[in-house]
C-alpha cells in the first residue's frame, strides 16, 4: 500500500504536527518497502533524528534502520553513532552544529543517526548530489510543521504525521491536522504578483488596483490581522512559496475565507498521506480507530495508523 502511495515522486519530505508523531516509524516503513522493491534510497534530516531517547521529552524513540546500499547524508559528528559499515562517498560544505554534512554509502545494514541541512537553500543542492550518487528517491525527515518551513522547497511530495502527542483531545488533534492538510494542499499560482516589501496592510492600501501579492517568507496571523480588520472592498490573492510558509491558525483562515482572501503557492506539493500515532509520549493515548475516523471525516487524503506499517 505504501509503495502505491509514493507514485513517481523522487523527493519526499516527512513532517510532523508535533514531536513524537511517528515520523521515524513512517521513515523506517518506507525504507523497508523501497528496499524490498529494489530501489536505492537516500535519507537526510532537517533536525537530529535516529537518537534512542528524545532530547526534549526524554522518552524512548525508534531508531532509524537502513539496509545495505542506502545513502545517508548526516553530520560529521554523528558518523560514530552509525553502526553500519560506512563508505564515505562525498563531503559537502553544508555546515551543521555537529559538523559538515558527509554522505556515506551503507556497506552493511545497521542503525544510523542523521542530521543534515537545516537551511532551505542547502536542500536542493543536497538532493541533487544524492541523486547523482545513485539515489532513486531522496527522503528528508523534516521538522515539526509549525516550527520550521524547511524541507518543502526540494520536495514534490509530503507526508504529514500526527497523533496523540499533539493533544489529549482527539477532536482537537483531528481539526488542527485537517487545517494543516489544507495548507499543504494549497493550489499553485504562477501568474504575476506584486512582491511585498513592507507591511502587507500598507501594500494592500497603497495598491488598490492590485489583487495578487507575493509574500517572501512566512505568512503569519500578525501580518494578516490589520488586513482582516480593515474594510477590504476587493478579493485578494496572497501567494507564498509553499504551504509550509502559511503559519496561520484555523480561526485566521476562516476569516480569510469570509473576506475573500485566497491563499496560493509558487511551489505546489502533493500530500501523499497522513500517518497517525495513537500513542502519546506524555501517557495520554488515544484510540487509533477513532482518530483515523475523525480525520477521514475531515480530509480527502489517505490516513494510515503507524501501527499498521510497523
Amino acid at each position: 500500500m505504501l509503495y502505491e502511495l509514493l507514485s513517481n515522486h523522487r523527493d519526499i519530505a516527512i513532517v510532523g504536527m508535533c514531536k513524537n508523531a511517528g515520523k521515524t516509524t513512517v521513515l523506517n516503513a518506507l525504507l523497508k518497502e523501497l528496499f524490498k522493491r529494489g530501489e536505492r534510497v537516500a535519507i537526510s534530516s532537517i533536525g537530529h533524528d535516529g537518537e534512542r531517547v528524545d532530547l526534549v521529552t526524554q522518552t524512548p524513540k525508534p531508531p532509524i534502520f537502513v539496509e545495505e546500499g542506502t545513502l545517508i547524508a548526516t553530520a560529521e559528528g554523528l558518523l560514530g553513532r552509525c553502526d553500519c559499515t560506512k563508505e564515505i562517498v562525498d563531503t559537502t560544505n553544508i555546515s551543521t552544529p555537529l559538523g559538515r554534512v558527509i554522505i556515506f554509502n551503507a556497506r552493511t545494514s545497521g542503525f544510523v543517526e542523521i542530521a543534515g541541512a537545516s537551511m532551505t537553500a542547502d536542500l536542493p543542492s543536497l538532493s541533487k548530489r544524492l541523486h547523482r550518487l545513485g539515489a532513486d528517491r531522496v527522503i528528508i525527515d523534516g521538522a515539526v510543521f509549525r516550527k520550521s518551513t524547511a524541507g518543502f522547497g526540494i520536495s514534490d511530495a509530503v507526508i504529514l504525521s500526527t497523533g496523540a502527542s499533539y493533544s489529549a483531545d482527539a477532536e482537537l488533534t483531528a481539526s488542527d491536522t485537517a487545517h494543516i492538510v489544507r495548507l499543504l494542499s494549497l493550489k499553485g499560482y504562477g501568474g504575476r504578483a506584486r512582491e511585498i516589501s513592507g507591511s502587507l496592510s500598507d501594500e494592500v492600501k497603497s495598491n488598490p488596483n492590485v489583487r495578487n501579492f507575493y509574500i517572501r517568507g512566512a505568512l503569519t496571523c500578525s501580518m494578516l490581522l490589520p488586513v482582516l480588520k480593515s474594510s477590504l472592498s476587493r478579493p485578494l490573492r496572497l501567494i507564498i512559496r509553499d504551504g509550509s510558509c502559511a503559519l496561520i491558525s484555523r480561526d485566521t483562515m476562516k476569516k480569510c475565507d469570509r473576506m475573500g482572501i485566497e491563499l496560493r503557492v509558487r511551489h505546489e506539493s502533493r500530500l501523499l498521506f497522513v500517518s497517525i500515532n495513537p500513542y502519546s509520549a506524555y501517557g495520554e493515548h488515544q484510540s487509533g480507530a477513532r482518530l483515523k475516523k475523525l480525520l477521514e471525516e475531515r480530509i480527502n487524503v489517505p490516513v494510515i495508523d503507524v501501527a499498521e506499517v510497523r
